[in-house]
């Protein structure tokens, strides 16, 4: 499980914003994901399993991020911003 050492490395990195941090984690997970086979079918990484099965997979509603917003009360996850700067 890659998730802690995942956070530990982005602690060490300046993110100017939300929007930085995303990209990164989004670039460091799937590199992750193209190490580690896959739990069923192992001669696929997760990553060649993803690219295969994403065709097949519902799409997400452009507006998700918004409404999540509205359903989540954002102010509880203040402890996060601390040193970024949006």
């Amino acid at each position: 499980d890659s998730r802690r050492r995942i956070w530990i490395e982005a602690n060490k990195v300046k993110f100017g914003s939300f929007t930085e941090l995303n990209a990164w984690l989004g670039d460091r997970c799937r590199a992750l994901w193209d190490e580690v086979r896959h739990p069923e079918h192992d001669q696929f990484s997760v990553v060649e399993m993803l690219d295969n099965e994403r065709p097949h997979l519902m799409p997400m509603p452009v507006d998700a991020d918004r409404k999540l917003s509205q359903v989540f009360d954002l102010p509880c996850c203040n402890f996060v911003q601390r040193g970024i700067e949006d």
